[in-house]
């Protein structure tokens, strides 16, 4: 963080958008890094409750701004992964500049993990890629979506959200399209790994100001010395984009490509279908659970082990375990795959809002986790994060 900090004077840069500052230690160090270069006006969303570290510096004022949880975030019960945990979502705001206003959206969407082999956690990105589209529509104004996105660039999750939103890939757009996860980081362990794009920077015109892209360039990726010991800003490497805004009036946004909509609503459907098989999985489990107790239990109550306390109370500990974890289990089963089933079928109605002909009048598919978040004004200690 300290190393962050301190190269962010060198970078001159309108706005700075972060991801992943999870500490209010970390958030405090940059804020106050950003407040003695100028960036004065900012935005936490994780000092609110969560979101994800999503934190953004701005040289010119935010006019509005406001923080939305994802639907789809996650599985609570994998709490060594700590997607679910780690309240993600996005933010969008306002930015009055100069040249123009413009919308900024920044965001941190579900990891991969070992090559996405955890096919739940595609099917939840691809959520949050419907979520995230569904907040850009109706959007008039320039759009500028930064963030971790964890999705290659020839995944299904790219192809829908190009195709839902058609904003364009800043990289891509200028020529320059390089690697922002790097095999060779100090902090990738696995040496399994390769080098993957997986950070973007992407724009939309608005209906009266043209947005274009006249620099791309990849930053913050060399290996420093911490302590004797080889360290980097990150374990991805930063974006750098220079964006050009002019008055030019836009024909309205294209609908969406319908090869998109169908990528989406397959992914969706397969999440679906995957929280179903997981469901069963675990009542699997709780009767097994259950069972397993209720063996051990009789075994504790058998003649030839009555004046045996020692092995007595091994069994009797084993089936409070064993039926504890089918209860468990059942609770998972019943309350949290239910609650995702049910996000999943929120989000495909946000999706039905795409088409036309499939929309429906339906208010309680509107996500229930979003918050604004009020301005900090600017103080010469840094703003304050009590």
């Amino acid at each position: 963080m300290q190393a962050i900090a301190g190269a962010l004077g060198d970078l001159n840069a309108d706005v700075v958008a972060f991801q992943e500052a999870w500490t209010e230690r970390a958030g405090r160090i940059l804020a106050e890094a950003a407040t003695r270069i100028g960036l004065v006006h900012q935005f936490d969303a994780q000092a609110q409750s969560g979101g994800s570290g999503l934190m953004v510096f701005s040289r010119h004022p935010i006019t509005s701004s406001r923080f939305e949880r994802y639907l789809l975030a996650g599985l609570p019960e994998r709490v060594w992964h700590g997607d679910y945990w780690g309240g993600k979502g996005y933010a969008k705001l306002e930015i009055a500049h100069p040249a123009g206003s413009f919308t900024l959206f920044d965001t941190h969407l579900h990891a991969q993990y070992r090559d996405d082999g955890y096919p739940s956690y595609r099917t939840h990105r691809m959520g949050q890629i419907v979520q995230l589209s569904s907040g850009l529509s109706g959007v008039d104004a320039p759009v500028v979506a930064v963030g971790d996105f964890n999705m290659r660039d020839s995944s299904a999750e790219y192809r829908a959200f190009t195709g839902l939103t058609h904003l364009r890939d800043c990289a891509s757009e200028h020529g320059n399209p390089q690697p922002t996860s790097l095999a060779s980081n100090p902090y990738r362990t696995d040496r399994s790994v390769v080098d993957e794009r997986i950070d973007y920077g992407f724009v939309r015109n608005g209906t009266q100001t043209a947005i274009e892209v006249t620099r791309v360039d990849r930053i913050f990726d060399r290996d420093l010395e911490i302590d004797g010991h080889r360290a980097s800003y990150s374990d991805h490497a930063g974006l750098w984009i220079e964006l050009s805004l002019r008055r030019q009036a836009n024909p309205t946004t294209p609908p969406p490509d319908p090869n998109a909509l169908q990528l989406a609503r397959t992914g969706l459907e397969a999440g679906i279908g995957l929280a179903e098989r997981r469901q069963r999985r675990e009542r699997y489990g709780a009767v097994g659970g259950f069972a397993g107790g209720a063996s051990a239990l009789a075994a504790r109550r058998s003649r030839p082990l009555e004046r045996r306390s020692f092995l007595r109370g091994l069994l009797g500990a084993g089936a409070a375990a064993a039926i504890g974890s089918g209860f468990g289990l059942a609770a998972l089963s019943q309350f949290a795959v239910n609650r995702e089933i049910a996000n999943y079928r929120a989000v495909l109605r946000m999706l039905d809002r795409f088409e036309p002909t499939r929309a429906r009048r339906d208010v309680s598919a509107r996500p229930k986790a979003m918050s604004r978040l009020p301005q900090r004004p600017p103080r010469s200690s840094g703003p304050d994060f009590g």
